[in-house]
């Protein structure tokens, strides 16, 4: 079509069909129109929402039926092929209007990859596993059936596009300019064979958050972020499907955060908020975030003052109380996540200091000895490496803000704790040292090189006392000289204390089940379980940038960085990972058709190579975060919201979709270098 036809959107029902007479219409094409693979794209300026079709066969037939509305009379944009009635529809809601400018749209359906694909400006909004085939039938094709406004370059392929080729001919067009006739474009400037501008995925994806990601259950709205959201729906399910919640989360599905909300696993979806109003001068996505950590101090605190958040409870936003473990009543559990306690502090100062206070007086059972629980009953208990470094790390925050001596103190007698259970010869540290004859009291893991290491580099960073970078240097350090395998260019996951790394074995009965034996497994397929391997590379460039930093680049360091590049780049592309594969299959069918792995994979990754870039100038490592982060939006970015993995139609906050989300915002920083995303 070379000039774009305009169309009033009136119906004037002069022929007794119902047909409109202000259409574009193809007599007999029902005849020819693919019918198992097919890609309908164009341009369109549409004026409003309103009962129009941009291209549709007439008569409607909903069993022979081919319509791609954008928008409907309800705002959503809808592609309906073969049966709408059985699993030919497929519809979402744009994440920005879509109304008065001009948009390109590519509506794909294919039966042999068994989906239905809809992309606007070159990039993929809406997806679904399933489609109808198309029974050929003499009906009209029909462009711009009610519609209301401009349509331009229909085309119409016998075949599934891919995502490059949609985007090339958005590309091909995108710097058009002028009105009927011509074209006008004025989205963004694309090149031919890359994705939107990092940002733009991030901030439609935040945006959508604010505008249907709240708190709008029970009784009681707040501006708390829903941990689980139907990225179709853009609700979040009261009971989602259970999916992998019994194998991932590790026979505890709680710890998704069903119908509620979990500040703790928000933790780099606020970083991000912020740097986002501060990039971009509109302070409304830090006003929401700030909204957000308002509730939770208001509405989401145990009766011993700690907060409602963690892997055991979280804010039951339908019922509007506490949730989880003992219905509610569960323990205070924070472990591996960097927290934004500066944001909270700056919000709410007072709550802030309770919160840290009360995991001195909760969590930490010995306060001389430093020893302390995961959980908040003043007992001794599990001692874990990801929880002593959370504690620690609260600590050093405090003494950066008050200059208070104690906090510093207390800081230090934490991560003591596991430093003064070190083995005098190897340096190998033990995970839990309190458990007992539990294999955690007695082995070495990535909790230590990965969580509990960056934890303490980060308290370095707030406090400026060189013995938390040293000590976190030693444990990488010993790690590394122990576990790293040269033949097969890969770790152990576990050593004993003596450093001899425990080979492969079948898995235990119990809690044994949970030891991660044999080499690295590099893609997780449960949340916790003593295996943290790119939290683990990530510490080490973490620890090679802060001795670059004051001055004393430490090349055994370098060295590991590279190992850990290597590793992770001979198991690319993220997928599901060996220890837990045939049990997720079995719990999440599509993983047989979508494959990939968990967002805080895709996000983990990124970041590590990107900042692997910053410190080697190597543009192989960029050019390898890059195709990371396509790959992530190929497999995650649905309707504006990124997915928690492939095989699931939610957004989920504890696969980790804030990670993925701070390292595309990487991305968006270069040439400049933006912190870790932990």
């Amino acid at each position: 079509m070379g000039t774009a036809f305009s169309f009033e959107g009136v119906d004037d029902r002069r022929n007794q069909e119902g047909k409109s007479f202000d259409a574009v219409r193809i007599p007999g094409f029902g005849l020819k129109l693919p019918n198992s693979e097919i890609t309908i794209a164009f341009w369109q300026k549409v004026n409003g929402a309103q009962v129009q079709y941009s291209v549709s066969l007439s008569p409607y037939d909903f069993a022979h039926v081919c319509r791609c509305i954008a928008p409907y009379n309800d705002g959503k944009v809808w592609f309906d092929f073969g049966n709408n009635h059985t699993d030919g529809q497929l519809s979402y809601r744009p994440p920005v209007s879509i109304l008065g400018k001009w948009h390109h749209f590519a509506f794909v359906a294919s039966q042999t990859g068994n989906f239905m694909k809809i992309y606007r400006n070159g990039a993929l909004e809406a997806q679904k596993i399933g489609m109808t085939p198309f029974e050929n039938i003499n009906y009209d094709l029909l462009f711009g059936e009610s519609f209301g406004g401009l349509l331009d370059e229909v085309r119409i392929y016998n075949r599934a596009l891919s995502a490059t080729e949609i985007l090339s001919i958005y590309n091909a067009n995108s710097e058009k300019t002028g009105e009927q006739g011509k074209l006008k474009v004025r989205d963004a400037a694309l090149t031919v064979g890359d994705y939107l501008p990092w940002r733009a995925y991030v901030s439609n994806c935040v945006e959508t958050l604010i505008q249907y990601g709240t708190d709008r259950y029970g009784p009681l709205h707040t501006d708390m972020l829903m941990s689980i959201i139907d990225v179709q729906k853009r609700e979040s399910p009261r009971k989602p499907l259970l999916l992998d919640g019994q194998i991932y989360y590790e026979e505890r599905p709680q710890r998704r955060n069903p119908a509620g909300s979990n500040l703790w696993y928000d933790q780099a979806t606020l970083r991000v908020m912020y740097r986002i109003s501060r990039l971009t001068g509109n302070h409304k996505y830090a006003e929401a975030a700030d909204r957000y950590i308002n509730a939770v101090f208001k509405y989401a605190v145990k009766p011993n003052g700690l907060l409602v958040w963690g892997s055991h409870i979280f804010y039951d936003a339908y019922s509007d109380r506490a949730g989880g473990d003992g219905d509610g009543n569960g323990p205070h559990e924070i472990l591996v996540y960097h927290p934004e306690w500066a944001e909270l502090y700056r919000v709410n100062p007072n709550a802030t200091r309770r919160e840290i206070d009360g995991i001195w007086e909760w969590h930490i059972v010995d306060k001389q000895t430093g020893q302390h629980n995961r959980h908040d009953d003043r007992t001794a208990g599990g001692d874990f490496a990801f929880s002593g470094g959370s504690f620690a790390l609260a600590c050093a925050f405090m003494f950066s803000q008050t200059h208070e001596a104690r906090y510093l103190e207390r800081s230090k007698i934490i991560a003591g704790w596991h430093w003064q259970h070190r083995d005098s010869k190897t340096g190998m540290v033990p995970d839990a040292p309190s458990t007992g004859d539990r294999y955690d009291a007695h082995h070495c893991f990535t909790t230590i090189t990965g969580p509990h290491a960056s934890q303490l580099l980060r308290c370095y960073e707030l406090t400026g006392d060189v013995w938390f970078r040293d000590v976190a240097v030693s444990y990488v350090k010993a790690y590394d000289r122990a576990a790293y395998d040269p033949v097969n260019h890969t770790y152990a996951a576990m050593l004993k204390l003596d450093g001899t790394p425990v080979k492969a074995q079948p898995r235990g009965k119990g809690y044994e089940a949970w030891a991660p034996t044999g080499p690295i497994d590099v893609w997780k397929t449960s949340i916790y379980s003593y295996e943290f391997p790119l939290i683990a590379a990530q510490s080490y460039i973490y620890a090679y940038e802060l001795t670059v930093g004051d001055g004393k680049a430490d090349d055994e360091l370098l060295t590991a960085v590279r190992r850990w590049a290597e590793l992770i780049e001979n198991n690319l592309p993220p997928k599901t990972g060996r220890r837990w594969k045939a049990e997720l299959q079995e719990a999440m069918p599509e993983l047989s058709y979508t494959d990939g792995s968990y967002a805080e994979d895709y996000g983990r990754t990124i970041s590590f190579f990107v900042h692997v870039y910053h410190s080697t100038k190597e543009e192989h490592y960029l050019t390898v975060a890059k195709e990371v982060a396509r790959l992530a939006i190929d497999k995650l970015y649905v309707n504006g919201l990124f997915k928690g993995h492939p095989a699931k139609p939610y957004y989920e906050a504890t696969n980790g979709v804030g990670i993925l989300l701070h390292a595309l915002m990487e991305l968006d920083a270069l040439p400049q270098r933006w912190q870790n995303a932990f």
